[in-house]
């Protein structure tokens, strides 16, 4: 049977990785995923609602004799490796160079349109 405590204990660490590698501040993992929206996987998601319907259901002693310890623990294991594995400093890099990317590319094409203007106006 799981423990309400260890279940919140976890749930609590997995809100202060999310603060830590992404600043999302909350301290309800559900808050915490849907601000994560796109940034973290689809399984990952499936794993927080794992969690967060086994919190749910340790409201209820017949319910929380029920749940799977095993599925929560792994759930929580996937969701905090893939969170750990982040590195705020490289997706704030990546981000810049995607938008210095996108400017140069724009850049170039307005100077490859600016080019065939001219040669169409037989300026060149």
């Amino acid at each position: 049977m799981t423990n309400t405590k260890d279940l919140e204990t976890k749930i609590a660490h997995l809100c202060a990785l999310a603060r830590e590698k992404f600043g999302v501040r909350s301290d309800k993992l559900d808050v915490v995923m849907r601000k994560l929206g796109r940034r973290v996987p689809k399984r990952i998601h499936k794993h927080a609602e794992v969690l967060l319907s086994a919190q749910a259901s340790l409201g209820h002693p017949t319910l929380a004799m029920m749940l799977d310890e095993k599925k929560i623990t792994q759930s929580y294991k996937a969701i905090a490796e893939h969170l750990k594995s982040i590195d705020p400093k490289l997706r704030r890099k990546n981000k810049m160079l995607d938008v210095l990317a996108s400017m140069a590319f724009s850049i170039l094409v307005v100077f490859a349109l600016m080019i065939l203007v001219l040669v169409w106006r037989g300026l060149i």
